[in-house]
């Protein structure tokens, strides 16, 4: 007798037990029957219940037959597949990503972590679209933590575009002081007073950055505190020119009037208020009768 043919008349508790000798066999294949016709009868419960039975040997050698292992993760109910994840994936770490579009967004955060932290190398690349915001952010702080450059993550527009903004300019402020380049590549999704403080950082602590590429996406204060830098260092102020308030021209006015700076109002009042110019051509032309 040919007991496959009776595979679509059986009951769960039948399937449960047939399914049991087809993964404990050899070669996943029990009386005839493979591990494939077993799936498309088994339903996940019993599955899950199945695969929890085995032991580590038994695992090993059913994931190590890839024609079943794509229909088996997808017969898994999340769940089972977030318990069977955690326990094959430390040996065999890319079937994460194999796994990923089946486990919930919250299970697979947690698992890529902990191998992560495990010292596991996983590709989060093709992990990310199916993490949220929050899992996102998670996984990139964890590989920057152990060590990992994460410059080549942040490369990756589809990665960038998955990440809250705050969570983008906390990882950013991380990494820009290593690499000031990279705050160019993202000032167009962070906030302008994120752009701004990093890059003011930056002119602090002396780092070079193409800040013409970034004036644009700056916020206003952060724009005059590198100016005033600039200007004091004598490092091609003139290019803020168009970007800076009228407040900060005005308060650098009264300070060269107060003999605290010396700068070139030839090129600086063209941008000026026009009372600050009256006042400034007053200035000069009583300084000329003393």
């Amino acid at each position: 007798m040919n007991i496959k043919h009776m595979l679509p008349y059986l009951e769960s508790e039948e399937l449960l037990i047939l399914a049991r000798n087809v993964l404990k066999s050899e070669d996943l294949v029990y009386q005839g029957i493979s591990l494939k016709e077993v799936l498309h009868y088994i339903d996940e419960d019993d599955l899950g219940e199945v695969l929890r039975s085995l032991n580590e040997e038994e695992l090993e050698r059913v994931f190590a037959d890839e024609s079943v292992i794509k229909p088996l993760i997808r017969k898994l109910d999340e769940d089972d597949l977030a318990d069977l994840a955690e326990k094959i994936t430390p040996a065999h770490p890319s079937l994460l990503a194999m796994m990923a579009p089946c486990l919930d967004e919250d299970d697979l955060c947690e698992i890529a972590v902990d191998l992560m932290k495990l010292g596991v190398s996983i590709d989060l690349t093709a992990l990310i679209p199916f993490l949220d915001e929050d899992g996102t952010a998670e996984c990139i702080r964890c590989a920057a933590e152990i060590g990992e450059d994460i410059s080549s993550l942040l490369n990756d527009y589809n990665v960038i575009k998955n990440m809250d903004e705050d969570d983008l300019a906390d990882i950013v402020k991380d990494i820009v002081p290593e690499n000031p380049s990279l705050l160019v590549k993202f000032a167009l999704f962070l906030d302008e007073d994120d752009v701004g403080e990093i890059a003011v950082q930056l002119v602090r602590n002396h780092r070079s950055v193409n800040l013409m590429e970034l004036l644009p996406f700056m916020d206003e204060d952060s724009i005059d505190t590198c100016f005033r830098y600039a200007l004091i260092r004598n490092e091609n102020w003139q290019e803020y020119l168009p970007f800076v308030s009228k407040d900060a021209l005005h308060k650098l006015m009264k300070d060269y009037m107060a003999g605290k700076i010396t700068a070139d109002f030839d090129l600086i009042y063209p941008f000026m208020d026009e009372d600050d110019i009256r006042t400034l051509f007053r200035y000069e032309m009583n300084k000329q009768k003393r």
